[in-house]
């Protein structure tokens, strides 16, 4: 479930749904146990392991860590055999670069990189670890935290400090619980609820704890030479214990990276047909409507990008109006990211709006309509206009945003009612982007709109294929004296604001 391995990034502890040795070296004594009782002899029993491993990874839909532990199995048991010398670590990379010539897109999953680095430092350091078995399994756990530190940033972007706690407490119970009972389940199926109790008991303990969020703390996506770098620490940090001060800067260093980068920046997410859009300028966050769609959840996408950018706070919310495609996913996000306020626009609450209204209440997160039409939101002078009628197109909030030189506004479902409201009451020559209204519907975007405008360029918010046959072709028309990016077509689309001139990113959907 979805929701579940979103628990378990939260607490940090990925890599033990990703490591998968016990699980696999659990067969393997239970085959050589027969073999020694059934005294075959040492290539039949190795061609009886190899067929049982490859089955087992064929039921496990070939995952990483299982096809990683049964190679290395197979391949060490062969040279034996064969007597040939090599060390483990060898193996391990071999059997890795087998896997990537079989499927070279492995390098972009965090699985294969959690299983081979976690499996190499801890057989390069398993001399090192002696005592009893307990104390065993506090320094494997502490050692498996800290090798699958950075791949959880780079990947997740938040990292729980309370994981190796965690890990040591959830650990057995997946390794000497979950996993026999699964086997001893498909023999006997009538012990079903007690596997039933174990795998409730460790996702009600995992769900637990990410909700204690005191110790969980975001991470701006590293670049590739800082993840070198976090691994040269972590390794000189086994060598000599005082280094590891090395490793704790750099972690605080990293999680207040955003102090030393100043960037101003507008992002239009592709959600589907719907919208969100994240602006940033300052160090101060907005995120205007959430997207929503019943058939697929934009909510992980959205808040996955934020905490990319090591934003850990929204300062404000802005939901343009009631429709769903603008506001679904905002509970999710509310459940996600902290939130310091929410703006609704000025006619009455509808379903969707008394929903989140009622968890924003339990909370206890601020919320207002805007009143009088209009509010200018801190020194990014947002102005938001909601045109009061009791249509919830007409009566989307409509954003103004100046910064410097570069205006933007965000039309939300707004209509040509809307426009015309505008062109009355306001100055729009100084705005080069626009957000389309209803996106790219004919009920807005008239051509004495954008004539109005010293429109350059033209967004689109719109799901790929969508049934309302958005955008019109009349409106696409009145853009063409302007550039048109269309998040079916583009993806995200990110304006950068950078010595008040533009650069434009997209990322294909």
């Amino acid at each position: 479930d979805d929701d579940v391995k979103e628990s378990f990034n939260i607490n940090g502890i990925s890599y033990l749904l990703a490591l998968s040795t016990f699980k696999v070296m659990f067969i393997i004594k239970l085959m050589e146990k027969l073999k020694r009782k059934l005294r075959i002899k040492e290539k039949k029993h190795l061609i009886i392991v190899s067929i049982v491993l490859f089955f087992y990874i064929f039921l496990t839909d070939y995952k990483i860590g299982i096809i990683r532990c049964g190679l290395c199995y197979v391949i060490s048991k062969l040279f034996k055999i064969k007597r040939f010398q090599i060390k483990y670590y060898n193996i391990v990379l071999l059997v890795g670069s087998i896997i990537l010539l079989v499927n070279p897109y492995h390098l972009i999953n965090s699985s294969f990189y959690y299983s081979f680095i976690i499996s190499i430092g801890i057989n390069l350091l398993r001399k090192r670890i002696k005592g009893n078995y307990f104390k065993k399994m506090v320094v494997f756990n502490i050692i498996a935290f800290l090798l699958s530190l950075p791949i959880t940033i780079y990947y997740h972007y938040e990292i729980n400090f309370l994981a190796p706690i965690l890990s040591i407490i959830i650990s057995p119970l997946i390794s000497f619980g979950l996993f026999p009972l699964a086997l001893i389940t498909c023999l006997f199926p009538f012990t079903n609820y007690i596997l039933d109790f174990f795998l409730h008991l460790v996702i009600d303990l995992n769900n637990l704890f990410s909700h204690f969020n005191y110790l969980s703390f975001v991470f701006r996506k590293p670049s590739i030479v800082i993840l070198i770098i976090y691994y040269l620490v972590i390794w000189i940090s086994f060598k000599n214990k005082k280094n590891f001060l090395w490793l704790l800067l750099i972690v605080i260093v990293h999680h207040n990276i955003n102090i030393f980068i100043k960037e101003d920046f507008i992002t239009f997410l592709d959600v589907g047909q719907g919208d969100s859009i994240l602006v940033k300028s300052n160090n101060s966050v907005y995120l205007i409507d959430t997207g929503g769609n019943v058939n697929y959840d934009y909510s992980t996408n959205i808040v996955q990008y934020i905490k990319s950018l090591g934003i850990q706070k929204i300062k404000k919310v802005f939901l343009t109006h009631g429709d769903y495609d603008h506001l679904g996913s905002c509970i999710n996000i509310i459940d996600k990211i902290k939130i310091e306020k929410v703006y609704f626009n000025n006619n009455s609450f509808n379903d969707n709006e008394s929903k989140i209204i009622k968890k924003l209440k339990k909370k206890k997160i601020a919320f207002n309509k805007i009143n009088n039409y209009e509010l200018i939101v801190d020194h990014l002078n947002i102005l938001a206009v909601s045109y009061n009628l009791e249509d919830e197109n007409d009566s989307s909030m409509m954003i103004l945003i100046k910064n410097n030189d570069i205006g933007i506004l965000l039309m939300g479902d707004a209509t040509k009612k809307s426009e015309s409201y505008l062109l009355n009451k306001y100055n729009l020559t100084d705005y080069q982007i626009l957000k389309l209204g209803h996106h790219g519907s004919n009920t807005s975007t008239s051509q004495e709109f954008v004539n109005a405008l010293n429109l350059q360029y033209a967004i689109i918010s719109v799901g790929k294929n969508n049934r309302y046959g958005h955008p019109n072709k009349e409106v696409l028309d009145n853009l063409n004296n302007s550039k048109v990016y269309r998040t079916d077509l583009d993806g995200s689309i990110m304006f950068k604001i950078k010595n008040n001139k533009l650069e434009i990113e997209t990322c294909s959907p």
